[in-house]
């Protein structure tokens, strides 16, 4: 997110604020403007490269940027879209400055590298088109983007009064319609109360890189793909909560249509609303001997030890050795094949082999009809001689 007030542009990520809105009625008693109070929190950095004097320089320009008012605040996504924005030709007598740029206490390595300020603006402006005292008679309402965890949180809460023989929950469904979820954001359950005529409310919107499905409020999923140059595995696993998140489960398996479904694995707790899930998958494209090729090789190697026979008082002379242990060295590996058991592997050495170790694992069915075989080898030698690490 990049913040700007006039001509001045802040680093990207480097300010945060937060919005309240104070009502405004006229004689009659109906809603005619709103007084708007921004509060800007944020930080100017050194760079590597810029010299203490380059420093005091930056800091002078956020200082004589929020010397006066008259100016736009916007607030924009990294790709220019507009998230936010106080403008002045919008507010009632233009946007002032209500509280004066001030940095916060810092001291030591901090006040080199880094200095915090705050400021906060305001501007009076007309109330909205169709949220009249026809149904509301006063609100409160608390705008906030704050950057924290490496991603943006927008929080709208406030509560607001409706006037007898309006219906609460229809107001309130008319007022949510004026609050949109950003584009690149995901909403979280929205939480609002009712008592009597006064509806209280949050509506929290936190920045996604991927736009979760419909009906789940959390969660996610990773893949990872792995290949031997013949043959492809796609793993997919992850969890989601929220009244969606079984269709959400599903929905992530039918991404993958267009491969064969290997393994399926998925767990719901009803009572928290989650599902965690599993899928493997293989590339019907991708063809070859082996699904899976696995090789691992642990050498120790032996040498000589000089022994020491420590003669004691009255103890005849001991004769001192020289002693040389052995080299060992494992081998394993395990293959993945359709069809058929894979062919035994050809061992790393054909010297000091001691019998080989084999498994067979149970097969696994595709919906194809066929099986995947799987066999794991182990060769373990021993020798006087010290092992290669290739053969």
């Amino acid at each position: 997110m990049i913040a700007k007030y006039g001509s001045y542009t802040h680093a990207k990520d480097a300010v945060w604020f937060s919005e309240s809105l104070s009502p405004i009625y006229d004689e009659d008693g109906n809603l005619s403007s709103y007084e708007k109070t921004v509060e800007i929190s944020g930080y100017v950095r050194r760079e590597n490269s810029d010299t203490e004097a380059g420093f005091v320089t930056k800091l002078s320009a956020v200082e004589a940027a929020y010397a006066c008012g008259g100016n736009d605040f916007i607030f924009n996504f990294d790709s220019g879209t507009r998230a936010y924005a106080l403008l002045n030709t919008v507010c009632i007598n233009g946007v002032k400055i209500q509280q004066p740029l001030t940095w916060q206490e810092s001291t030591g390595a901090e006040f080199a590298a880094f200095r915090s300020f705050h400021v906060a603006l305001s501007g009076t402006i007309n109330a909205v088109a169709g949220a009249s005292g026809e149904t509301i008679q006063n609100d409160v309402i608390q705008y906030q983007y704050q950057y924290t965890d490496q991603k943006w949180t927008r929080t709208i809460s406030g509560n607001f009064t409706v006037k007898d023989g309006v219906e609460p929950t229809a107001a309130w469904n008319t007022f949510i319609a004026n609050y949109p979820t950003p584009s690149g954001y995901n909403r979280q359950p929205v939480q609002y109360t009712v008592e009597g005529q006064n509806v209280g409310f949050s509506i929290v919107d936190v920045q996604h890189w991927k736009a979760l499905p419909s009906g789940v409020s959390s969660g996610g999923y990773t893949k990872q793909t792995r290949t031997d140059g013949e043959q492809k595995i796609i793993s997919v696993s992850g969890s989601f909560t929220g009244y969606g998140a079984s269709d959400a489960a599903d929905a992530v398996k039918d991404l993958y249509d267009n491969y064969e479904l290997l393994t399926e694995n998925k767990t719901e707790n009803e009572f928290a609303g989650s599902v965690s899930f599993s899928y493997e998958f293989i590339d019907p494209e991708y063809s070859g001997e082996y699904l899976r090729e696995d090789e691992e090789v642990s050498i120790s190697n032996g040498g000589t030890d000089f022994v020491l026979h420590e003669r004691f008082e009255g103890d005849a002379v001991r004769q001192d050795t020289i002693e040389k242990t052995k080299s060992t060295a494992t081998f394993t590996v395990t293959r993945e094949q359709i069809g058929s058991i894979p062919d035994t592997p050809e061992p790393l050495w054909e010297d000091h082999l001691k019998p080989p170790l084999i498994e067979r694992h149970s097969s696994k069915k595709l919906s194809s009809g066929e099986r995947i075989y799987t066999g794991t080898w182990t060769f373990n030698y021993e020798s006087p001689d010290n092992f290669g690490v290739t053969a």
